[in-house]
């Protein structure tokens, strides 16, 4: 037992050391990015920069992995819990994607916020297109009276285009940073016709239309999509749920599963084979919208 406690003291030395070369180290030596129109361009194209820099993600990410696993690992030590050493490596590496996670949710969220109000956005700009207006008036007096990812981003897309750049390229540009399939419907209508000609305010009425049509027919198959997942997290729980009844029974049949290691290491089998299914049945009936 004392070789084996010398091993966790040299284990965690090893992660101290980790945490400073990993974390602490780099604020030295992190150079700042230049003001040149290429890193400007890049910082406004990449998704994740509009909440953090990657820089500070990959920090935080490293902290909190360090701190979740490095507190699991020393309440194991003071309890004499050292076979369940492992679970302070799960703990740890969950604690390093939460923040990855966070910022995928929310930049899927404004991608979501976007693509909800691109409907009233396009019936704004062709309804101001049919009283004669031209189009970037159009979107500037339609932006008036949006809010949220929809005037942030047409707000940039007028800026470049006071500046100088083509407003065709322009809404070609949002068209990449942001992933919107109304907008693309959008986007391509707008770039064809001013550069073929003929009256735009007809042709988004068609582009309402479509996209009218493929808003109702998402909305159901989210409705059938989000059943089939939720049928698949009951599934996945109901060992979980046998497994309180029976301790609510009879919990000496139950407790050696939480007092011994080979309890433990069942349990942690079974954590890994549900969470695999849970896994596979959501990419089973999952849809790509």
């Amino acid at each position: 037992m004392q070789n084996f406690d010398e091993i966790i003291t040299l284990v965690s030395v090893f992660i101290a050391v980790l945490v400073c070369v990993t974390v602490f180290l780099p604020i030295f030596f992190v150079r700042k990015p230049e003001n040149s129109p290429e890193n400007l361009q890049k910082i406004i194209d990449d998704p994740v920069r509009r909440f953090i820099e990657p820089e500070n993600l990959r920090k935080m990410r490293l902290s909190a992995g360090v701190i979740v696993g490095g507190t699991a690992l020393a309440l194991i030590i003071v309890s004499n819990f050292y076979w369940a050493t492992p679970l302070a490596l799960v703990f740890a590496l969950l604690a390093y994607q939460v923040p990855a996670w966070h910022i995928e949710m929310k930049i899927k969220k404004r991608n979501d916020e976007f693509e909800a109000g691109m409907l009233d956005f396009t019936i704004l700009v062709a309804n101001t297109l049919r009283a004669g207006i031209a189009l970037p008036s159009a979107i500037e007096m339609a932006m008036q009276t949006t809010k949220g990812p929809i005037n942030e981003e047409f707000s940039m897309v007028l800026r470049e285009h006071q500046l100088g750049v083509d407003l065709v390229e322009s809404i070609e540009r949002l068209n990449k940073r942001v992933k919107c399939e109304n907008l693309q419907l959008f986007s391509a209508t707008i770039c064809v016709t001013m550069r073929t000609g003929g009256s735009m305010a007809d042709v988004l009425d068609h582009v309402i239309e479509t996209i009218r049509q493929r808003s109702a027919f998402y909305e159901k198959l989210k409705t059938m999509v989000s059943q089939s997942q939720f049928e698949a997290l009951l599934i996945s729980l109901s060992p979980l749920a046998a497994f309180l009844i029976l301790f609510l029974i009879d919990k000496s049949l139950m407790l050696p599963m939480l007092t011994t290691g080979l309890g433990w290491l069942a349990i942690g089998v079974i954590v890994l084979l549900e969470a695999g299914g849970f896994i596979i049945l959501k990419k089973v009936t999952a849809v790509d919208f």
